[in-house]
C-alpha cells in the first residue's frame, strides 16, 4: 500500500513540476515526523526554500 501512494505521489509531482510554467528542479516526499523529514531534507540539499504541501482541507466542516 505504502509503495503504491508514494509512486502516485511521485508520479502528481513529476506532473506538477512538468506543467507548472517555471523551472522546478527537485521535488522530495516525504512521511513520518515532518520537522525531521525537513530537517533531514534541508541538510541533504543544502536548500535556501521549501515549499509544502499538503492533501487536507484542514477547513471543512
Amino acid at each position: 500500500m505504502q509503495k503504491r501512494i508514494s509512486e502516485e505521489t511521485h508520479h502528481a509531482l513529476t506532473e506538477l513540476s512538468t506543467n507548472a510554467g517555471y523551472p522546478i528542479t527537485e521535488t522530495l516526499s516525504g512521511s513520518g515526523d515532518l520537522g525531521q523529514v525537513l530537517v533531514d531534507a534541508i541538510k541533504k540539499y543544502d536548500m535556501d526554500l521549501v515549499v509544502c504541501g499538503h492533501h487536507q482541507d484542514f477547513g471543512a466542516n
